[in-house]
């Protein structure tokens, strides 16, 4: 709920930051879950030395179409934007 009334008052943007369980749920409970307009995963493949990352909506969005992916790749200075992924 406080983060909701901080975006509102300030009419600001809040992004979340948490963890995926190891068995895929959410780290926070059902009640993070609620509070959220949409959530996003950065996934990797199961290579840990392939540089490609790719972030996509997971669950819910309430700004409309959930299907959007996109792709970045990391390198030395960070994430680099790839652009979008056409889905399969």
């Amino acid at each position: 709920k406080e983060f909701n009334k901080l975006a509102e008052d300030f009419g600001c943007l809040v992004v979340l930051v948490g963890h995926m369980n190891n068995d895929g749920t959410m780290a926070g409970g059902s009640h993070l879950r609620h509070a959220v307009d949409a959530t996003l995963t950065l996934t990797r493949s199961d290579d840990k030395r392939d540089p490609k990352r790719i972030l996509e909506f997971w669950g819910k969005s309430r700004f409309g179409d959930a299907s959007k992916r996109a792709l970045f790749v990391m390198n030395d200075t960070g994430l680099k934007d790839c652009g979008p992924l056409l889905n399969e």
